[in-house]
């Protein structure tokens, strides 16, 4: 199992992660019959491909178990100890959810870590298959999701509703964002700046822009969002110094080496400059290239 090689042998971490990866929050070893399991796999949007699984570990052991199914595998290692403060920090206590949710999730003793192993090639199909895994290990000894590759965490209440198989499909469509990357905040030196994690895992770079409004948050979370759906659906080929027109503003995509320095991204980041219509012609005039994207929203 990968899993082993890349996290419990200490060759990589979880932030570190360039295919989804979840972690499970519990405080008690989980309750787990593996023919359950993968009945439970089977029928949940009534999987064509057959699901096949395997237990590695012994009754009474830390659990480690893999499922397949199709292009998809999933490995599972349970790890006897809470997260580490750094995970914490930037997972849970760095979330939007209220501060009784936070104490619950960082209440836990245990972790179960679940490892996109599989070739599937759309990032979204990846991430369901890692929640439908998850969905086995429901119950009240699960407090919380956390998502270290994207720094951002959600109550375990949320697993119920978002492997509903009718939600799996509006997934599909429009990825919970919410809950599958991380939207933060920083000041550097005098600037204000919010910033995503975790859009590597869908192939392009992580977003950021510097705001002097610091409660604008709710704005730039939606330009993010918008400028995610184009780069995901569309698969536009733009690069940096490429305009994109989101509705009717439009933004240059910039690199700005002091702030990914700082705070880092597998991929980079493209950081989002806006400009006035009459300059963003002007530039692209100037670079005599047209539009790198136009995404009407």
């Amino acid at each position: 199992m990968d899993i082993f090689r890349l996290f419990l042998l200490g060759k990589s971490t979880p932030a570190d992660s360039t295919q989804p990866l979840l972690t499970l929050l519990l405080d008690a070893p989980p309750a787990f019959d593996l023919a359950e399991a993968l009945d439970h796999l089977q029928n949940l949007e009534n999987e064509a491909a057959p699901v096949d699984g395997k237990l590695h570990s012994a009754p009474g052991r830390p659990l480690t178990a893999e499922f397949m199914w199709g292009d998809h595998k999933v490995e599972v290692a349970q790890v006897d100890q809470p997260m580490l403060i750094e995970s914490l920090d930037r997972c849970v206590l760095a979330s939007h959810w209220s501060e009784e949710e936070k104490r619950r999730m960082t209440g836990h003793h245990l972790q179960l870590l679940l490892y996109y192993n599989g070739t599937h090639p759309h990032p979204i199909e990846r991430y369901l298959a890692l929640y439908k895994v998850a969905s086995i290990f429901q119950g009240p000894q699960l407090l919380g999701v956390a998502n270290e590759p994207a720094w951002t965490a959600h109550p375990a209440g949320l697993l119920t509703r978002l492997t509903n198989p009718e939600m799996l499909n509006v997934c599909r469509h429009s990825p919970p964002l919410l809950f599958w990357t991380g939207f933060l905040s920083t000041s550097l030196e005098g600037d204000f700046w919010f910033f995503t994690r975790g859009f590597h895992l869908f192939g392009f770079p992580d977003l950021a822009i510097r705001h002097s409004e610091p409660e604008q948050a709710q704005e730039v979370q939606e330009l993010f969002t918008e400028v995610f759906h184009y780069l995901y659906f569309e698969k536009p080929d733009v690069q940096v110094t490429d305009i994109i027109q989101i509705e009717d503003r439009y933004y240059e995509l910039t690199q700005e080496k002091g702030f990914e320095d700082t705070v880092g991204a597998p991929f980079g980041f493209y950081v989002l400059v806006e400009h006035s219509a009459a300059r963003a012609h002007e530039l692209m005039a100037q670079s005599q290239t047209g539009f790198g994207a136009n995404y009407p929203g």
